[in-house]
């Protein structure tokens, strides 16, 4: 399946996924536990071939790829809805609700792309 995204859609998604790697291998570093830094090794794995594959704006995504693409992008939408509910400033705000918007539509067209998977 082969996701088609604008210029700008790209730029976010290639921050949000640079964000989430960088997340990603803090949560390696930290982790003491032998099989949990082993899954999150292979999911930090999935997330920077994500990173290169949105960077060289390659989106032949295999299941693996798409679960965790939904999985980044509902947390950031989790993440930014705390964000907004917390933020008291109304340019603040509507910046953080534009992105918010903006991460819902990648996540639902993501979601589609899975759907037909």
């Amino acid at each position: 399946m082969q996701l088609h995204f604008t210029s700008t859609e790209f730029q976010s998604l290639a921050n949000l996924l640079l964000e989430a790697s960088c997340t990603r291998q803090t949560e390696v570093n930290a982790t003491a536990d032998v099989q949990a830094k082993s899954s999150l090794k292979r999911r930090l794995q999935v997330t920077e071939d994500l990173v290169a594959k949105i960077l060289a704006k390659e989106l032949q995504l295999d299941f693996d790829e798409l679960d965790e693409l939904m999985e980044i992008l509902r947390a950031k939408k989790r993440d930014l809805g705390a964000d907004i509910e917390r933020t008291e400033d109304s340019d603040s705000r509507r910046d953080l609700e534009g992105k918010r918007v903006l991460v819902e539509a990648l996540l639902e067209r993501v979601s589609e792309t899975s759907a037909m998977f």
